[in-house]
């Protein structure tokens, strides 16, 4: 049998009522996620965690991140979320 996730995501919506609660959401580049942060914030307080251990060199890693970090801001999402980065591995 298949489940339907967002079925039981709506069902999880609808019974939390006015509560805010916390969601860890992986991102691996701000574009990916902007779809999904901008459906999930209206419902959860959102920390993304932002990792991806392919990126290279050191300079993609923070281009990227940076991206991440505006496409939050330019969303206007600050306030119903946060970013914790791992720190890059070369």
């Amino acid at each position: 049998m298949n489940r339907n996730y967002q079925k039981e995501l709506d069902e999880i919506i609808r019974v939390q009522g006015d509560q805010r609660p916390r969601v860890l959401l992986h991102s691996c580049c701000g574009p990916c996620s902007s779809a999904v942060l901008e459906y999930l914030t209206r419902h959860f307080s959102v920390t993304l965690l932002w990792y991806n251990p392919n990126l290279y060199p050191e300079e993609e890693f923070d281009r990227r991140l940076s991206t991440q970090r505006e496409l939050i801001e330019k969303m206007g999402l600050q306030d119903r979320g946060s970013i914790l980065a791992e720190p890059w591995r070369g």
